[in-house]
């Protein structure tokens, strides 16, 4: 049966010379793979509309006796302009990307994960403060997956990352947001506006958002953009 389908790009592996499979993330089919044939003569060049994160049309044949299902007619939708003019940005979008991959897992489609993951995309070229916007997409990804923080009331709060409970004092392992640090997430997570969070801050409330992944995630591996996307916020 053909369909056209509307997705984000998760990521592409080569198959053949001029063969690539794409794994898709879309609105009426979830997770996908599709086999995409590439123009003998410049298969590079039209290998990258298909890039982690480019959003693209495309009709295929879907069929319930495979995992791979063989796209025809392409097209761009869009494709975030950081990635080649603001090394900042492009960064946190690389690094999102990864995160995308390690954690849309299930093919079950969910229409409010895709236009949660499409608005972002789009964002990208203008998020007011790209140096908080990974730490936002990581709370609310939580979110749409079933493990998000929610805020507990008034006062001060620990939260217990392997838990994913809050407690009035401190858990007795060290995996935990300070009351401090608890406050910060919850401005970023409340208001679209600049948080002024020292670089250091940023670095441990993201090791920790990743740890918190890890304990929700068992296959979420090690985020191997990290150490990049640490250097060119040092």
């Amino acid at each position: 049966m053909l369909r056209k389908i509307r997705g984000v790009v998760l990521r592409q592996v080569p198959y053949k010379e001029s063969t690539i499979i794409v794994n898709l993330f879309s609105r009426e089919l979830g997770r996908k793979a599709f086999m995409i044939h590439l123009s003998r003569k410049n298969p590079g060049k039209r290998a990258a509309i298909f890039s982690p994160l480019a959003i693209i049309d495309l009709e295929a044949k879907i069929s319930a006796k495979t995992d791979i299902h063989h796209a025809g007619e392409v097209s761009l939708v869009f494709y975030p302009a950081v990635f080649f003019s603001d090394p900042m940005r492009a960064s946190v979008g690389l690094f999102i990307s990864e995160i995308l991959q390690r954690t849309i897992i299930d093919e079950e489609p969910d229409a409010e994960l895709f236009c949660w993951m499409e608005e972002t995309v789009y964002q990208l070229d203008n998020a007011p403060d790209p140096q908080n916007t990974h730490l936002r997409v990581l709370l609310q990804l939580a979110t749409h997956l079933g493990f998000g923080i929610t805020h507990p009331g008034a006062g001060k709060w620990y939260f217990d990352l392997r838990e994913g409970r809050f407690s009035s004092s401190a858990p007795l392992n060290p995996d935990v947001f300070t009351p401090e640090e608890t406050s910060q997430i919850f401005f970023l997570m409340n208001t679209g506006h600049t948080e002024k969070i020292s670089n250091p801050n940023r670095r441990i409330l993201l090791e920790k958002l990743l740890l918190f992944y890890h304990y929700h995630i068992p296959s979420f591996g090690e985020v191997k953009s990290f150490k990049v996307f640490q250097d060119v916020f040092a």
